[in-house]
């Protein structure tokens, strides 16, 4: 092994005990509560992971009370908090109070850490208002995924208004067939996001890929295939490799996130093109106004989130459906225009509705 290979070995090594140490001497919470007369919004399983895409849903998510739930004081419980956060939430949570949960990919038994925290919060407030914010769901086809999804199944029965938002119909339709709760839909609270208006001087290539299990294996080639074609374009010779994962394992707290995923945002809006096969590539892509070649995953998410909220996006170009030649002629074409981006506020209507009102969604 290289001497770089095995500093940075050790330096990962490093940075995920540092995790592992703020993660235990940082699990108490304390309530950020407001001395008015506004009924608390107390969002439980708020991402404080190194992803990208997590960490633009729990931006989103406070933004997007700011803008349509005003009504509410807005009142986060990061994930590694979520003992102490029931605890504390308990003492002070009103009849007028209502629960959220943190919405995002992992409603399934792919990612067991976000599944449990939203069976406890659900077990231990059984008699509030209870919604989560847009999720995708996926339970494996073997017998640990019909167990999970049983359990999961019985513990949300247990409070009649706990309401799940479904943010593409694959799971829309997982969700009605195997759960008694109320399911609404709309899309990827990142897409409620409103950014600055996207930067005019763009450059080269920006491919985010995906390098974890939710890496569709059969599209690795179609991928490569793509990049090596459309590098054969003056204007797109330039790749900047990236995953949607930040480059150190560290813990990200509320006060750092805006100027994370600013950044993050600015690498999208000086690129030409965007090719990636992650939901918030695509995303990122959609409120930067940049064009971007977007493949499927291994669970569907990508592709049936395009589908349903995204097909009439000029700057969107769905791989899957595609040859190379078509690729590349499209490619050629969008790169050279502007791209308005678009407000698909009214979409979100069930959700804020979900919160304003319980009745309005029964």
């Amino acid at each position: 092994m290289r001497k770089d290979d095995v500093m940075n070995k050790v330096i990962n090594i490093l940075s995920r005990a540092r995790r592992k140490f703020t993660v235990i001497t940082n699990s108490y919470v304390k309530l950020r509560l407001s001395n008015n007369d506004k009924p608390n919004l107390f969002v439980f399983g708020v991402s404080s992971q190194i992803n990208y895409g997590d960490l633009a849903i729990s931006l989103a998510q406070s933004k997007f009370v700011q803008r349509y739930l005003k009504n509410f004081n807005y009142v986060e419980i990061l994930d590694y908090q979520t003992s102490s956060g029931i605890k504390q939430v308990k003492k002070y949570i009103t009849s007028d109070d209502v629960v959220a949960i943190s919405g995002g990919g992992n409603i399934g038994n792919m990612y067991m850490f976000s599944e449990n925290i939203r069976r406890r919060v659900v077990e231990n407030f059984p008699n509030n208002r209870i919604v989560s914010f847009p999720q995708s769901a996926f339970f494996t086809d073997n017998r640990e995924g019909c167990t999970e999804l049983k359990n999961s199944s019985d513990i949300y029965a247990k409070n009649k208004e706990f309401i799940l938002t479904a943010r593409e119909d694959r799971s829309r339709e997982l969700l009605e067939n195997n759960f008694k709760n109320k399911i609404i839909f709309t899309p990827d609270i990142v897409l409620s996001l409103q950014l600055p208006i996207a930067n005019e001087k763009r450059f080269g290539v920006l491919a985010v890929l995906r390098h974890d299990r939710e890496k569709q294996g059969s599209v690795n080639k179609k991928q490569q295939d793509v990049l090596k074609a459309i590098c054969k374009i003056p204007a797109l010779k330039q790749v900047k490799q990236s995953d949607n994962n930040i480059d150190k394992p560290r813990i990200v707290k509320r006060n750092a996130r805006q100027g994370i995923l600013d950044k993050r945002f600015m690498e999208f809006s000086e690129s030409k093109l965007v090719v990636t096969d992650r939901l918030h590539g695509m995303i990122f892509s959609v409120i930067t106004g940049t064009p971007c070649v977007v493949f499927n995953n291994s669970n569907g998410k990508v592709k049936h989130s395009y589908m349903n909220w995204l097909a009439n996006e000029s700057n969107i170009l769905l791989a899957d459906d595609f040859d190379l030649s078509e690729i590349y002629e499209w490619v050629e074409v969008t790169i050279n225009k502007s791209f308005a981006i678009p407000e698909l506020g009214c979409l979100y209507t069930p959700l804020i509705n979900a919160f304003k009102n319980i009745s309005e969604v029964k």
